[in-house]
């Protein structure tokens, strides 16, 4: 008799999640379950039952889950259950998620959220080779690494006055008003409470500069160190839209746009619709409220603009690529880190990168 698919280990997909079961990266290697369903069925699945089952496997609406908690994230496996009651090879699963977490950090160095969020291209690539149509058939980074194109990076901190602005109206001109990097948070000052929006965005640009596609993601964490906990209104900007799989409100000219919200279960969301306030009753030090996504492109707007030019070099057959950043972003906006990636032509067998 045949060895069932699911006896061998096979994948349909892989997906990294933060603690709150937000995406970081996802792969589907095979087209059997239902886009966003696995994500959106974990995500309901460790809500109910938190940290209270220690079992790495679990079934639920018809979909195998296999998991391992690492740090601050979940490396999870899944695949469609079974008609019959097969037993299932975990073993196999979580062997394959064990070595892919062996990958990951002998790659990226440190296998948490901030790491594999600013590295999600690399960790996308390291997936897209380690699952072979299905099958996790790669033991170790040294055997994918002449494959990868991205390199490893190292998340920064930085300042979010834009982010502020646009969330909560703060005047970012005003000097008098406390620096994120200021002594006074780095310090936590006792009986206090602070706010930090960190937003990711990538994009994709045509020859011309013009957009492709484009995608964000952010979080908004409060860090309190109350000695007294008392609710805590944040009162987000008035003009911000909230896109839901169940509610879609449509694009509003200038305002704030932000999709599928996520929050902690310490957020009290019902003033959220109608007056845009979110009432929190933070734990103690660091808690993340809320994270979200983009995907409308006509409501993301990117503050990098990339003009190409290609010139032929006089008495060679070479050609010279000059690529030129623009920054439309406000002035104080700053960038922790920022990629371009060309896709040459396969004719091109070397080229010279250097920075002016």
């Amino acid at each position: 008799s045949s060895i069932s698919p699911d006896r061998l280990g096979c994948v349909s997909e892989v997906m990294i999640l933060d603690s709150q079961c937000g995406v970081l990266v996802h792969k589907r290697s095979q087209q059997n379950i239902t886009y966003r369903k696995a994500q959106q069925v974990f995500a309901k699945h460790m809500k109910t039952i938190g940290q209270t089952c220690l079992s790495p496997y679990f079934r639920d609406e018809g979909i195998d889950f296999f998991y391992l908690s690492k740090n601050d994230i979940y490396l999870v496996a899944v695949h469609p259950s079974p008609d019959t009651d097969t037993a299932i090879s975990v073993v196999i699963y979580l062997d394959f998620l064990q070595r892919l977490y062996e990958i990951l950090k002998d790659c990226i160095g440190t296998v948490n959220e901030p790491y594999v969020a600013v590295n999600r291209m690399l960790v996308f690539e390291i997936l897209d080779e380690t699952l072979t149509c299905g099958y996790g058939l790669i033991s170790s980074y040294a055997e994918i690494k002449s494959h990868l194109i991205c390199e490893p990076i190292r998340p920064k901190i930085l300042q979010q006055d834009e982010l502020a602005s646009r969330f909560f109206g703060i005047n970012t001109t005003d000097k008098s008003r406390t620096q994120s990097g200021s002594s006074q948070i780095k310090h936590k000052s006792p009986d206090s409470v602070y706010l930090n929006i960190v937003e990711g965005l990538s994009a994709v640009l045509g020859p011309n500069g013009e957009i492709f596609s484009s995608e964000l993601w952010g979080k908004l964490t409060l860090i309190s160190t109350l000695k007294q906990p008392s609710p805590i209104m944040i009162q987000l900007t008035p003009d911000l839209v909230i896109q839901t799989t169940a509610v879609t409100e449509g694009q509003v000219a200038g305002a704030t746009h932000i999709e599928n919200p996520s929050f902690h279960s310490c957020v009290d969301t019902s003033q959220l619709a109608k007056r845009k306030l979110l009432r929190v009753f933070p734990p103690p030090d660091q808690t993340r409220l809320m994270i979200y996504t983009l995907s409308d492109s006509a409501c993301i707007h990117i503050p990098i603009v990339i003009v190409p030019s290609l010139v032929a070099i006089d008495r060679s057959r070479d050609q010279n690529l000059s690529l030129r950043l623009i920054n439309q972003a406000q002035s104080h906006a700053t960038a922790s880190y920022v990629r371009v990636k060309v896709q040459l032509p396969q004719c091109v067998f070397r080229y010279i990168v250097t920075a002016v």
